[in-house]
């Protein structure tokens, strides 16, 4: 049994993260900060596009590599036993990436957000 409303729960924090990007591109400055140390403080900067790319991108990359995964998968090696597991596991992770890159894209265009609290 396939788990219908993982796949749309990754679309909508997909979604969300483009959506933000977009509305946050005028406040984000070039370059960016992308990284940050156990205190909270920006660490590390990217150029602006990279940066958005980075932070957009990720989230559909864990997404399209757990749908990837019954076409890469040993012969012999069946994933339909378990895929409503799989498809939990995709919406938990995609989720969670998803949720870095939105603090960050908060934090980049200068909201204060406890980045260490998320």
């Amino acid at each position: 049994m396939r788990l219908k409303s993982s796949g749309a729960l990754c679309g909508v924090a997909v979604l969300i993260v483009v959506a933000l990007a977009d509305y946050l591109y005028p406040a984000i400055p070039d370059p960016m900060p992308t990284h940050f140390n156990a205190d909270g403080a920006v660490d590390g900067y990217s150029q602006k596009s990279w940066g958005l790319l980075l932070v957009i991108a990720a989230p559909l990359f864990v997404f399209l590599v757990f749908k990837a995964l019954p076409l890469i998968s040993p012969r012999g090696f069946r994933m339909d036993a378990f895929q409503t597991v799989i498809d939990i596991l995709n919406a938990t992770v995609t989720i969670a990436v998803a949720g870095i890159g939105a603090p960050v894209l908060l934090r980049a265009s200068g909201k204060n957000v406890p980045l260490m609290v998320v």
